[in-house]
């Protein structure tokens, strides 16, 4: 859009709009690089750990991933899936307190990989949609299970819809930085807990997955406010996650066409993050992972500097809470003849 009148403005807003913050496209870029350049040094790492070849490139070594991860048979996919979901909804007692009453169910058909909403009165269900008319690789569908039902877009949409909360703040796209960015840090938990421990091309497979989301802040950007042309995204892309020509030139051409759209998911993730940090290094020993999660949770999606004041809102109750179990220590003056 550099190439409209007023483009570069226009690109500012519009990433303002999706990220619902002040990060100027410039700052998004190099947040962009810096998580790439992080999330590939881990993946490398884990490809050491496999054996493979230093001098291959990262589709090279991604096919690798793919082949010894195994295959799914197409009969086995919602069923796959459905077995994740149930053992994570069995697993996040650990960190939360709280669960929507919604069920999710998983749908198998021609095309999928997206989560449709339950109803607001609760009669249908959340929908999980996920391929299944062909066999697939297995390293990527867990990363997307969680991410798509529990704990990421069902858990979370599902809690917003039954809350009293406005209306308007419930079922539609409002604030994507938040409701994607949960979803992805709904990836990066399952991580933190242990979900990929004895599974490393599922591990990898999430780390490709955040790959591709850093690799957006940078393509993103760089079409739309570094003046890159079509062909470097899309070259850049393949060399950088590894990706198919066809996925690199499918997902330039979603970039060019929803303007500054992307580069919400890493965002948000990146502020929730940096948001439960801060509350653990303010809180210390009093930090509960549970309430920092209804604090997130139990006001729907928001943008993100609102989330802030409500994270700061539940460190300071804390610690106020923290003060009214400490008695009071009361001073006197002895008497003069004392």
């Amino acid at each position: 859009v550099w190439q409209l009148p007023d483009g570069d403005d226009f690109y500012a807003a519009r990433v303002r709009h999706h990220t619902t913050t002040d990060l100027t496209p410039a700052q998004i870029h190099q947040n962009g690089l810096d998580e790439v350049e992080r999330i590939r040094a881990e993946i490398r790492e884990h490809f050491t750990t496999l054996g493979y070849p230093g001098n291959e490139t990262f589709q090279q070594l991604y096919d690798r991933v793919a082949v010894d991860s195994g295959i799914v048979r197409a009969a086995d996919i919602v069923p796959l899936n459905e077995g994740f979901i149930r053992q994570a909804q069995e697993d996040i007692k650990e960190v939360f307190d709280i669960e929507p009453e919604t069920e999710v169910m998983v749908i198998g058909g021609r095309g999928g990989g997206f989560y449709v909403s339950g109803s607001l009165d609760g009669s249908r269900p959340g929908a999980y949609y996920i391929g299944n008319q062909v066999d697939d690789y297995r390293y990527w569908m867990r990363t997307i299970a969680y991410h798509e039902a529990v704990p990421g877009h069902h858990f979370q949409i599902a809690i917003g819809n039954e809350l009293d909360v406005p209306l308007f703040t419930k079922g539609g796209g409002f604030y994507t930085a938040f409701v994607e960015g949960w979803a992805l840090y709904a990836e990066y938990l399952a991580m933190e807990l242990g979900w990929y421990e004895d599974d490393i091309y599922s591990e990898l497979g999430r780390l490709q997955w955040e790959l591709l989301r850093a690799a957006r802040l940078v393509v993103d950007t760089g079409l739309h406010y570094n003046r890159w042309s079509r062909q470097r995204a899309i070259d850049y892309y393949i060399d950088t996650v590894g990706a198919t020509t066809g996925l690199a030139t499918q997902q330039i051409d979603l970039y060019l066409y929803y303007v500054g759209y992307f580069t919400a998911y890493k965002t948000g993730m990146m502020k929730i993050l940096e948001l439960r940090q801060h509350a653990m290094d303010e809180l210390g020993d009093d930090f509960d992972i549970k309430d920092f999660h209804r604090a997130v949770l139990l006001h729907n999606r928001l943008p993100l500097p609102l989330l802030e004041r409500l994270i700061d809102d539940y460190i300071e109750e804390t610690k106020l809470r923290r003060l009214a179990r400490i008695p009071r220590r009361t001073t006197g003056r002895r008497g003069a003849g004392g």
